[in-house]
């Protein structure tokens, strides 16, 4: 009998040989390595429904396969034994890539960026208490059009995790503990609550007619107010539902009040559902062990990592508006309601160009994003940080703005009541406002005005030789045309010459 972790390794072929992409994350040293086989399943869980895994997240890190939960809009909540490195570090963020479940179910490609990973400090400290198995991954750009799943504050985990209580677990594990095939669709478990002191080691628990028992010398180590318990059956036979490899960092959520909220993470267990890796049957039978997302000395830690804890104090989506500079955005934000609001973190991100963030101190206030492309459209999102953790995003678009083009004097004609009419394209300022004037020189004081409906009509003297140019000119810069000398004579309507390019 072993205690295992709930990773999976990642396989590499290599011609005709199948090699693990690296080695096992440290752990306990009564823990085995993770079964050399990959299969996004929970061992006799169902089909998630549509819509019913969109905040289930496929996570990459280094060589392994694991779970993890959308729970803030820009945090992922996921185990630490998945983001801890072969010589007990953490992983840096290039080697993780996580991918959002789609409403089908399908396991998503890993390919959104993350840019920290926050370990909880006492992970490994001591080792052998099953404790802090949770770690936060901060995504590239905040999560637009799912919406997280926070996590149950204290009191509200306390109830929800008491004994019996209906839970859920939905991963892309393993089927079964040993040799399980392969699938691309995440399952579903449906699972209960074990009672703290059964978890602990102390006596048995019955769930659907079947026995559990924690060992006395692993349930000795476990911490029950930073860990849970949980196991299921399905209905009318002795199967045993259980979360499995690859499932670690996955979400043991319930509903409240028609939502879901996050009280649990996939840890380890003895075995998967009643089976050692080596397909042997165990007795007893245990639940598995998840850590305790809730607890009451996780609170603080994971509001400072981007998490949402007890959205009833959290705040809603700020009020955002953002004016556009040369290469930069200014986002001013101010509260989207009464709740109290302690700070904002802006993004701006594109398609095909670097974004940046910003951050505002305070109730409401303004922050600029600098060192953007010019003339690029960009997402803006908003987030608010309040007392229960961060606010839903408020999202919008900006365009940076970019130098105009170069204007063109086009023509020149003499009026009757003896002014010069300049005709000029002013250069394009897509989205910006933009001002376009021609300036005429010559041996006395130069004469300029401003051009309107494609034309400006400037007084020059007669047979005087000028030297005009048109100037279009925003927020980022001017351009200005070729020259035009113009010789206004005597004649009413003449056309004046070009002499210049």
């Amino acid at each position: 009998m072993a205690v295992l972790i709930r990773a999976t390794v990642v396989l590499a072929l290599s011609g005709s040989a199948v090699v693990a992409a690296t080695s096992a994350p440290a752990w306990s040293a009564t823990l085995t390595s993770a079964p050399t086989s990959v299969s996004p399943k929970i061992v006799n869980g169902r089909p998630a429904l549509p819509g019913e895994a969109t905040r289930l997240v496929y996570v990459r890190a280094g060589g392994y396969a694991c779970g993890g939960t959308l729970a803030g809009p820009q945090a992922v909540i996921t185990a630490g034994h998945c983001v801890t490195a072969g010589g007990g570090g953490v992983m840096s963020p290039d080697q993780i890539r996580v991918g959002l479940t789609p409403p089908s179910g399908a396991r998503p490609p890993a390919d959104l960026v993350v840019t920290r990973v926050t370990r909880h400090p006492q992970y490994d400290i001591p080792q052998g208490t099953y404790s802090h198995d949770i770690a936060v991954l901060t995504l590239a750009a905040p999560v637009d059009g799912v919406e997280p799943m926070p996590v149950a504050s204290p009191t509200l985990g306390q109830q929800l995790l008491a004994a019996g209580s209906p839970l859920s677990a939905v991963g892309f594990g393993v089927t079964r503990a040993w040799g399980a095939p392969t699938s691309t669709i995440a399952l579903l478990g449906d699972l209960v609550a074990i009672p703290n002191r059964v978890c602990r080691g102390d006596g048995t628990y019955q769930v659907g007619g079947v026995t559990f028992r924690m060992p006395e010398d692993v349930g000795a180590d476990i911490d029950t107010a930073t860990a849970v318990c949980a196991i299921g059956t399905v209905p009318d036979s002795t199967l045993i539902i259980d979360t499995c490899q690859g499932d670690s960092g996955g979400p043991l959520y319930a509903t409240h009040e028609g939502r879901q909220v996050l009280l649990g993470v996939v840890s380890l267990g003895i075995g998967c559902a009643g089976y050692d890796e080596d397909g042997s049957e165990l007795d007893p039978k245990s639940p598995g062990i998840y850590t305790r997302a809730s607890a009451a000395s996780f609170r603080d830690w994971l509001i400072s990592a981007g998490v949402t804890v007890d959205p009833e104090n959290a705040p809603a989506a700020p009020v955002l508006a953002v004016t556009a500079g040369a290469r930069s955005l200014t986002a001013r934000v101010s509260p989207g309601d009464n709740v109290t609001v302690t700070g904002y973190t802006i993004t701006a991100t594109a398609s095909a160009a670097a974004g940046g963030t910003c951050q505002v101190a305070g109730a409401r206030g303004a922050c600029t994003i600098k060192g953007l492309a010019a003339g690029t459209t960009y997402s803006v999102t908003a987030i608010a940080t309040g007392p229960g953790g961060d606010s839903p995003l408020a999202a919008a678009e900006a365009t940076t703005v970019a130098p105009p083009g170069k204007p063109v004097i086009t023509r020149a004609a003499q009026r009757a009541d003896g002014l010069t009419r300049i005709f000029v394209t002013p250069g394009r300022s897509p989205g910006s406002p933009a001002r376009t004037t021609v300036t005429c020189t010559s041996r006395l004081p130069a004469v300029s005005g401003t051009v309107s409906q494609g034309y400006v009509d400037l007084r020059l003297r007669t047979s005087v030789a000028y030297t005009c140019r048109a100037t279009t000119a925003n927020s980022a810069g001017s351009a200005t045309s070729a020259p035009l000398r113009v010789t206004p004579t005597s004649r009413s309507y003449a056309a004046l010459t070009w002499r210049g390019a």
